[in-house]
């Protein structure tokens, strides 16, 4: 494997970072049901998801910290769809989503692409009440 020197490895993680920011369109409550993982790094672990079970069972299932948010991709097209049965505007979704982030409802047709959080998708379905199952996702373009 190759080496990065300390320099080029700070300029990636920094342009990595100037991607994220100027592509984050804001985080929402969006239902599990609506979340997909077309990609996964690896085939399920029964085992990983009883273990996530515990962890909720004994520390609680707090889908709104920011460390459990789950990445996804929005095309802007929907999700200007989306913000407009809403009522507000990209701007006003992404100020307020940092705080407090509003409920998606999207279409029965529609799932976002996350780009991780599996597991913990796959452990909550299983874990939560129907009417509990939702999760806070950054919402990223596809940009």
């Amino acid at each position: 494997m190759e080496n990065i020197n300390p320099e080029s490895q700070d300029s990636i993680e920094k342009r990595i970072s100037r991607d994220r920011l100027a592509n984050y369109k804001g985080s929402a409550l969006v239902a599990i049901s609506r979340l997909d993982f077309p990609h996964p790094c690896r085939q399920v672990d029964r085992k990983v998801i009883e273990q996530l079970k515990r962890d909720f069972k004994g520390e609680g299932c707090i889908t709104e910290k920011p460390n459990n948010r789950i990445p996804a991709i929005i095309d802007d097209l929907t999700l200007q769809a989306v913000l407009e049965k809403l009522g507000t505007s990209a701007e006003a979704f992404r100020t307020a989503s940092k705080d407090n982030p509003l409920r998606l409802q999207l279409d029965r047709d529609m799932k976002l692409e996350c780009l991780h959080g599996q597991y913990r998708i796959l452990a909550a379905k299983e874990f939560l009440l129907p009417q509990k199952r939702w999760w806070v996702v950054d919402l990223y373009s596809t940009s």
